[in-house]
């Protein structure tokens, strides 16, 4: 029989008797395997399904209360023993272990430890755990009782086996409370991290990328060496720290429980965020999304798909409760048409029709447009609409288009439309606009009814206008602007009496009248009303200069 040294074979004879724990009780406490003794002593396991690896819980019920969480593996990695937590690392026949009481503490052993190849999990996480207690002298034990009784009992099998499967929700439970109930101490993590939480999303979505941003407070810049690679195990170190992302089907998305993951980025914000590519590979669907950040040293693991102790990763603060949802999928914009409308009060209007197809899944939602110069990630809000006909107006300013010939006049400008649900942008819609009117403004019409006339006028091309269309009089001593209006392309008419007594231009002794715009800087004038004035100097006719 394979137990600690020290254990007698007359102790282990007078030792106390192995108690059944029935199965309704294993199922209903969410254990896999336990163990019980007559004298209060007990332990109890279960497969950690959300962060991979196993839970184990270890009790006498008076002096000792433990929690060990190992490896995919079956090896100790994290104990938590009487409210104190402690590390194992292992490397070269060194079991290194670290534990925070006041500050860091760290201590390594020889351990020259072949792993367990037979048997079930629980029987080798058993071994491993009773060789790591015969090595690290400074583990607290049972004052009452001696767990050597609890290993011997799983070397002869006499332990219990519960029927539930693996992913119960009882055992899931069962995880999450022996995490935690030791009055585990956050500072742990914010030592590791700093304060480092994440705190919320932001998602960019252009014809050529596809990120999600991650807002953080600064992180720690120093931690302790855990004896991965170069450099002396325990020793303070530069803590370069990554930020990622995990989706799944289940809130409680982790490391150990995910079906997408993102590339690794280190933590350093770009305008506010630090920003990871969203994966390619994603299926359409609802996914929970949960950002995470590891030091450097655990980098590798992770991209690697191993195992990591899950107090070694900070996860956001919000709970699976609060988590965001991405969605995943593509839109699709059929017979989509843009047509140029009039400019009006200097912007040009622009019409822009489809017919929207989304993911079945998100049929029934609402979905915001907006839209965007191509690569920009800001956007302008155009409308809220439901799937099928599209057919909205957005207005275009001249800094709007990335090219602006005011010589040849022909501008061009790449833009976006975008459709979103929520916070997630689920596609993109790029087009092209195209202006190429020429400059146009002239009076086109007058007509005589004797007391009044009616004077039509035309513009064209006002996207190429500095700024609004002047009214110009032509007075004994020069021009004078008499008033001005937006540029807005069309024709319009409108009325004026002949006899301009009561009017300015009468006090002005206006001879003409004519429109003028400037276009990069330079004058364009229109053609010319003429005014006629007897020797009083009122106006007796208008007309128009051909």
């Amino acid at each position: 029989m394979n137990v600690l040294s020290g254990c007698t074979d007359s102790e282990e004879e007078q030792g106390p008797v192995v108690v059944e724990v029935d199965d309704e009780e294993m199922l209903r406490q969410g254990w896999k395997w336990a163990v019980a003794l007559d004298n209060d002593l007990r332990m109890q396991c279960s497969p950690d399904i959300v962060n991979g690896g196993y839970v184990m819980q270890m009790t006498d019920m008076d002096s000792y209360d433990a929690v060990f969480v190992f490896d995919d593996k079956c090896r100790v990695r994290e104990a938590c023993i009487n409210s104190v937590w402690y590390y194992f690392f292992v490397r070269d026949n060194t079991l290194n272990v670290s534990y925070l009481g006041d500050s860091w503490m760290h201590e390594s052993f020889d351990f020259n430890v072949q792993e367990p190849i037979l048997g079930n999990p629980f029987e080798k996480m058993t071994e491993n755990l009773k060789t790591v207690y015969k090595t690290v002298s400074l583990l607290p034990m049972p004052v009452k009782t001696n767990i050597n009784d609890l290993f011997a009992a799983v070397d002869r099998g006499e332990y219990n086996t519960s029927s539930a499967p693996d992913d119960d929700a009882d055992i899931k439970n069962f995880c999450e409370v022996v995490y935690y109930y030791e009055a585990w101490n956050q500072d742990l993590r914010d030592d590791l991290f700093g304060k480092g939480l994440l705190l919320h999303y932001k998602h960019e979505r252009t014809t050529y990328s596809n990120k999600i941003g991650i807002a953080l407070d600064p992180v720690n810049n120093k931690t302790f060496n855990r004896g991965y690679g170069s450099g002396r195990y325990g020793e303070e170190m530069d803590n370069k720290v990554y930020c990622g992302l995990v989706f799944g089907s289940s809130p409680d998305v982790a490391l150990g429980n995910y079906e997408c993951k993102t590339n690794l980025v280190p933590a350093e914000p770009e305008d506010g965020y630090v920003w990871v590519d969203v994966p390619e590979n994603m299926e359409s669907k609802a996914y929970y999304v949960r950002a995470f950040m590891v030091s450097e040293q655990e980098k590798d693991k992770v991209e690697r798909g191993e195992y990591i102790p899950p107090h070694l990763v900070r996860f956001e603060k919000d709970g699976p409760d609060n988590l965001k949802i991405f969605y995943g999928g593509e839109i699709v914009m059929d017979n989509f048409v843009v047509v140029n409308e009039p400019v009006v009060d200097g912007a040009l209007k622009v019409n822009l029709s489809g017919h929207l197809s989304v993911p079945d899944y998100l049929a029934e939602y609402g979905f915001e447009l907006n839209f965007r110069l191509v690569g920009d990630h800001s956007g302008e809000y155009v409308n809220i609409v439901s799937p099928g006909k599209i057919d909205e107006h957005i207005s275009i300013w001249k800094n709007y288009f990335k090219e602006f010939d005011t010589e040849n006049f022909i501008a061009r400008g790449y833009f976006e439309l975008s459709v979103n649900v929520g916070w997630v942008c689920l596609g993109v819609v790029p087009f092209t606009v195209v202006y190429d009117k020429k400059p146009y403004i002239r009076y086109t019409g007058l007509t005589h009814d004797g007391m009044s006339v009616k004077i039509k006028r035309k513009i064209d091309g006002a996207l190429w206008f500095d700024d609004d269309v002047n009214i110009m009089w032509e007075t004994p001593k020069g021009p004078v602007e008499c008033s001005s209006y937006f540029a807005s392309e069309g024709e319009s008419e409108y009325s004026e009496d002949i006899d301009d007594t009561n009017l300015i231009s009468y006090q002005r002794k206006a001879s003409g009248e004519y429109m003028e715009v400037t276009i990069d800087g330079k004058t364009l004038r229109s053609n010319r009303l003429i005014f006629e004035r007897d020797a009083d100097g009122i106006r007796t006719n208008i007309y128009l200069e051909e």
